[in-house]
């Protein structure tokens, strides 16, 4: 009889995702403090290892001092240093990646950028987070794995709190952001992770989008790994080294709102009620958070009731990875992921 496996987890303690307060304001200048700060504990009654369940706690808290500078011709210069400290406590993850004594405090975020006016173009470099899209291929480098690997001889500790996922940056970036009037944006990347779990990959792609506010949003996307650090900690991804992904998504979302206010439908624009789909890559006020891809707002309006919005999205995304540098002299394999998800969602 298969044992079922069954986690629980309580979110207690410190609980806030983004807290940003202003050091100092003028008018060529603004100095910020970004506070993200999570606490976690979790209880599996049994585990993945056959051990009887473990009982553990996670944490993370960081800090960025974000600093931006107008210039004489209305564009930008911005820059930001932060730091993460983080830990798994207790007995360790159910899955047995942390022992429950990882702890470590390491720079979280070191960039500096350029926007110009409007913010049309957006020029970066340095350690800071990168997402494509909905995060579907990439989500930020957040594997943080502990010493419950020890044992097979390799090193992948990150400071642990792997459920919690606290560490997003990148080691080193290079990102340019275009988005200019219009219905068509696009994103150039190039990532480098020491992270030891994924080897230190470095990444480079493109990203192209067309966002229609009735019909979705359509986009394309284009990465190569550059480099894969072969055959070191566990070797899991050394089939990485030459791959090539192509990426294609479509996305449309319809939301319907409850109002309070027993007046006729108010029909609101998207520009109004979301942020732009895009690249999120700092924290704080100033961020531009990746947001659906296009939406359709309908007001409907009952007596009494609060205005709440209840968003669907159907999605269907489609990527094709070239795997010709698994083997030398090997002929490329196209693998197909493909991803149908529609969902339903409270904004």
């Amino acid at each position: 009889m298969r044992k079922a496996i069954l986690t629980a987890a309580l979110m207690v303690a410190l609980a806030t995702p983004v807290h940003s307060a202003v050091l100092s304001e003028s008018e060529e200048r603004t100095i910020e403090l970004n506070l993200e700060a999570m606490a976690g504990y979790f209880s599996a009654s049994e585990d993945y290892l056959a051990e009887g369940g473990k009982d553990w706690q996670e944490a993370y808290g960081k800090g960025t001092v974000a600093i931006e500078q107008s210039l004489a011709n209305a564009s930008t210069i911005y820059g930001g240093l932060g730091v993460i400290a983080l830990g798994t406590f207790g007995d360790g993850d159910a899955a047995g990646f942390t022992t429950g004594d990882e702890s470590d405090a390491d720079i979280e975020n070191a960039y500096v950028g350029w926007r110009s006016a409007g913010s049309t173009l957006d020029l970066s470099v340095g350690r800071q987070g990168f997402q494509l899209g909905d995060g579907f291929l990439i989500a930020g480098d957040v594997i943080s794995l502990g010493e419950g690997l020890d044992p097979l001889g390799v090193d992948v500790d990150r400071g642990g709190a792997y459920y919690l996922a606290g560490r997003k940056s990148f080691s080193n970036t290079a990102i340019v952001n275009y988005d200019p009037e219009g219905p068509l944006r696009g994103d150039l990347f190039w990532l480098q992770s020491d992270n030891p779990y994924q080897q230190d990959t470095e990444l480079g792609g493109i990203n192209l989008e067309l966002v229609d506010d009735a019909r979705g949003t359509l986009g394309l996307s284009y990465l190569n790994v550059l480099d894969v650090d072969r055959g070191a900690d566990l070797a899991l991804w050394d089939q990485r080294d030459g791959m090539e992904v192509f990426r294609g998504t479509w996305g449309l979302r319809t939301s319907h709102y409850l109002s309070s206010t027993p007046t006729s439908p108010v029909v609101i624009p998207p520009s109004k009620m979301m942020p732009k789909h895009g690249t999120s890559k700092r924290a704080g006020p100033s961020v531009t958070f990746p947001g659906p891809p296009a939406s359709t707002y309908v007001t409907r309006n009952f007596p009494g009731t609060m205005r709440i919005p209840v968003i669907t999205k159907p999605t269907i995304r489609c990527s094709l990875a070239s795997l010709a540098a698994l083997a030398p002299g090997s002929r490329a394999r196209w693998l197909p992921i493909m991803r149908a998800r529609p969902t339903a969602a409270m904004m």
